[in-house]
């Protein structure tokens, strides 16, 4: 006995070890891509400890989707109808704990994942038996450097995925421990039921773990997994009250479109569900942004994912089949549910970070052919099973790399789809806010040339333009912005006053702020700049004017408060 567990104690300090080999690297990253309005632009409302109960019955969005800093971000017009409480509050705390220091984000995110791959090499061993040790083993290791989780541990915003499957791998572990004997097992069915309402707070896919027993314990006459339907009714219990609190929140129970079986929905369904078991089966030319674009339906893909799904499903249902599998199985069945396009998701088709809670079960029945190798050839299976880490480990390695900082991120999504109009605009972006203005213009001018209706692309270009000293081609750009959507041109109008400012036509100047202004009554940078034009030609109550309109409108708005005081000094 006390050899099983000094060797139980070795794999899983091995299995650490690992993690940490394979993702070290990452903590050296900064914050990128939704990391700057989901963390970096509420650093202030995570200060208050009393928001904290704000967060409980908000969505999970930036705070002003109107904000200038938030258009540099998102031209495209996303909505973000997400509901993930307490996901946001593990960034107040660590607002709180270490400012906007990402090197403990990212240490949280990979200590999210070391924790998910002990929990659930425990799991594995917990609920098939003692046989299984060595199955748990290669389960947990191989789905440790997995290259598809590379996305959801570098990216901190991802961290409501890392949550999610941490905290059912959890539900699941604490519900097996219920099923043995001796009085607390009343104790664990409890723990096991919060950990899953829990895990529903930090993502919606949380919703599957109710199905996967319902169907497994229907389809399996024995095993540990199996439980009773008292239980099983505690889940859609709990996620009943998810879904209230959800409602609450956002007034909708699913994401914008909802749930169709279309002809339309279902060739995209087809779609996704091949691009996914091909991520799955051979996760090496990965993309941080699968466009819908990149991923058409034509008939030998949905032969293929049909293909896919009927071999588990076959899986699923074979009564000779090992557990394991069986397991595995249905857990990809349900797992790929929410995320093949039957509900609509806003932000992307396709993620690998999706892929996260799915590819363990996908994990699980690889690693149950590998355990029955090494029962008969131990020494020839252990080889395979190093060189198989050493591949997936290696790539997840690379992968990590892509996630420093905004460049190298926008780079490899515009490396791996060159017609990405919103990669090519985020490039752009990031080089505009790393001064290189060469680079800014080229990737921007890419994005309007693929994507010419989007009114902010043509802004931002005008911007790029403008602090390169191309007035004319930064007015052009402007105006074409103002042409595709008039009525939301307050920012370009704004852009165009302070060029006319520079160039000394102040009259021009003052009327293209002021048509911000009438566009757009809470552009606070407009009303200062109206206000400092009013400065210029000597009007100073005018001045004064504007400067308190754009306080009144943003009250933290620290040039303005400069301003303001000096025009009041000035008047004196």
């Amino acid at each position: 006995m006390g050899t099983d567990r000094s060797g139980s104690w070795k794999k899983i300090a091995f299995l650490m070890v690992l993690v940490a080999a394979v993702y070290g690297r990452g903590l050296l990253a900064g914050f990128v891509w939704d990391d700057k309005y989901l963390i970096v632009e509420k650093a202030a409302f995570f200060r208050d400890p009393g928001d904290a109960l704000k967060i409980l019955v908000m969505p999970d969005q930036p705070l002003d989707a109107s904000s200038s800093n938030y258009r540099l971000q998102n031209p495209f017009g996303e909505t973000f109808p997400y509901y993930r409480p307490l996901n946001t509050l593990t960034y107040m705390l660590d607002a709180r704990l270490w400012g906007l220091n990402p090197f403990w984000y990212h240490l949280e995110n990979l200590m999210l994942h070391a924790a998910s791959v002990l929990v659930l090499y425990l799991l594995i061993r917990l609920a098939f038996g003692e046989a299984a040790e060595m199955l748990a083993f290669f389960a947990a290791a191989i789905w440790a450097v997995y290259p598809l989780d590379a996305e959801p541990v570098d990216l901190i915003s991802a961290r409501n995925i890392l949550l999610c499957f941490l905290l059912l791998m959890a539900a699941l572990y604490f519900l097996v421990k219920s099923s043995g004997k001796g009085g607390a097992k009343w104790v664990w069915a409890a723990i096991s039921v919060a950990a899953f309402f829990l895990s529903f707070l930090s993502k919606e896919q949380a919703a599957v773990l109710p199905f996967f027993l319902l169907s497994f314990g229907l389809l399996t006459k024995d095993g540990r997994l199996r439980t009773d339907g008292r239980a099983i009714a505690g889940f859609f219990l709990a996620g009943g009250a998810y879904f209230f609190l959800r409602h609450a929140a956002l007034g909708a129970f699913v994401s914008q479109g909802g749930i169709s079986f279309s002809a339309g929905r279902l060739r995209h369904i087809c779609a996704i569900l091949f691009e996914d078991f091909k991520l799955m089966a051979l996760p090496f030319k990965l993309n941080a942004d699968y466009t819908r674009e990149v991923i058409p339906f034509d008939i030998l893909k949905a032969l293929a994912a049909a293909s896919g799904v009927a071999l588990l499903v076959y899986l699923a249902v074979r009564q000779r089949g090992p557990e394991p599998v069986r397991a595995g199985a249905i857990w990809v069945l349900w797992g790929l549910a929410p995320v093949s396009g039957i509900v609509t998701i806003p932000s992307s088709p396709v993620a690998d970070r999706y892929l996260y809670p799915v590819t363990a079960g996908f994990v699980l029945m690889a690693a149950w052919g590998l355990a029955a190798w090494h029962k008969r050839k131990p020494v020839a299976a252990m080889a395979a099973f190093a060189a198989l880490l050493l591949v997936l480990g290696a790539r997840t390695f690379e992968r990590n790399s892509i996630w420093n900082n905004n460049i190298s991120l926008y780079g490899s999504m515009v490396r791996s789809d060159p017609s990405n109009a919103k990669a090519h605009y985020n490039l752009g972006s990031a080089y505009m806010d790393a001064g290189n203005l060469a680079a800014a213009i080229g990737e921007l001018h890419t994005a309007a040339v693929l994507e010419p209706g989007f009114a902010r692309i043509h802004v931002n270009l005008g911007v790029a333009y403008a602090k390169a000293g191309m007035y004319e081609e930064a007015l052009a750009e402007f105006g074409d912005a103002i042409r595709i959507d008039p009525a939301g041109s307050s920012e370009a109008h704004d852009d165009i006053g302070r060029i006319y400012a520079n160039m000394g036509r102040m009259k021009d100047a003052m009327a293209e702020f002021q048509t911000a202004v009438d566009l757009n009554p809470g552009n606070a940078v407009a009303l200062n700049n109206l206000g400092l034009a009013y400065e210029s030609v000597g009007d100073l109550k005018d001045a004064v004017k504007e400067f308190e309109a754009a306080l009144a409108v943003e009250p933290g708005f620290g040039l303005a408060m400069e301003n303001l005081e000096r025009a009041r000094m000035l008047q004196r």
